[in-house]
């Protein structure tokens, strides 16, 4: 039950506040995030991912911790209608998801299908997801290729290119 999940995120934030932990705090605020999303609250996921985005921020932070937190955000923004926002958040975070091993990267890469998508320009998700689908055949991980390739998929059949998108599908259900 998502209440149940929600007060032990809040508890477990109130930990992090009094041990002083600005990081965990953070990342908990990101958790609480993805669960209002999955939920539809984008209005309530939307504030505590503005809130986690401090932690790009922080020096000491993982380049993982930071694409993961930049991706709830994107998806927030993009599903609230902020595109241009959402716009401006991925040109300044491709240094940061560009560090970030594909394995780690898995949460930038769907907020950039949904901004991608719902900003209208399936073209803007394809390098990257293209990228993403090389990497992880180099490290030899084929269950990590599903959604990219479904993304790959998805926003080619957005942009016209019904070959790639079958292509993409294709190698998706194999």
């Amino acid at each position: 039950d998502m209440s149940v999940g929600q007060s032990r995120l809040e508890n477990a934030a109130e930990a992090a506040r009094v041990a002083q932990d600005r990081a965990l705090e953070l990342r908990i605020a990101n958790r609480r995030a993805e669960i209002l999303f999955a939920a539809g609250d984008i209005e309530k996921a939307d504030q505590f991912s503005e809130t986690a985005m401090e932690l790009v921020e922080m020096a000491d932070a993982s380049i993982a911790d930071k694409c993961h937190i930049i991706g709830v955000r994107l998806r927030c923004l993009s599903l609230a209608g902020r595109i241009d926002e959402a716009r401006k958040l991925h040109e300044n975070s491709a240094a940061i998801a560009g560090q970030c091993p594909v394995v780690q990267r898995q949460s930038y890469l769907s907020g950039v299908a949904f901004l991608a998508v719902l900003g209208g320009e399936p073209e803007l998700g394809i390098p990257e997801m293209e990228r993403a689908i090389e990497e992880t055949r180099a490290i030899k991980l084929p269950r990590l290729l599903l959604t990219p390739l479904h993304n790959l998929g998805d926003l080619k059949l957005r942009s016209g290119d019904l070959e790639g998108a079958e292509q993409a599908f294709r190698e998706t259900i194999r």
